[in-house]
C-alpha cells in the first residue's frame, strides 16, 4: 500500500481537524468523527504495513514516506495541547 503525499490544501483540513478533535468540548460532529475515523483507518494501514517491513534502516526509511501524510494532523492536535505552552 503506498500513500501519496497530502497537497498542501490537505494538510491544512487536517490541521483543522485535529484542532477541532483537541478543542474544549467533548463532543464530536460527523464531520469531525469522519476525519478522525480516516486518520485513524490511514494509521492502522500505516502500522500494519510498517510490521510487515524487517529492519530498522527500512522501518525508518518508510517512516520518513509516510510522516509527512499526517502533518496535518500532528501540526493540528499538537498546536491545541495544553502541554505544549
Amino acid at each position: 500500500m503506498q500513500m501519496e503525499h497530502l497537497t498542501p490544501a490537505q494538510q491544512h483540513w487536517q490541521k483543522v481537524m485535529a484542532s477541532r478533535r483537541g478543542g474544549a468540548s467533548t463532543e464530536m460532529s460527523r464531520a469531525d468523527m469522519t476525519a478522525y475515523e480516516n486518520i485513524l483507518h490511514r494509521l492502522r494501514a500505516d502500522q500494519a504495513q510498517l510490521s510487515n517491513i524487517q529492519g530498522n534502516d527500512r522501518k525508518a526509511a518508510y517512516k520518513r514516506k509516510v510522516l509527512p501524510n499526517y502533518r496535518g494532523w500532528i501540526e493540528g492536535g499538537v498546536g491545541k495541547s495544553k502541554w505544549c505552552g
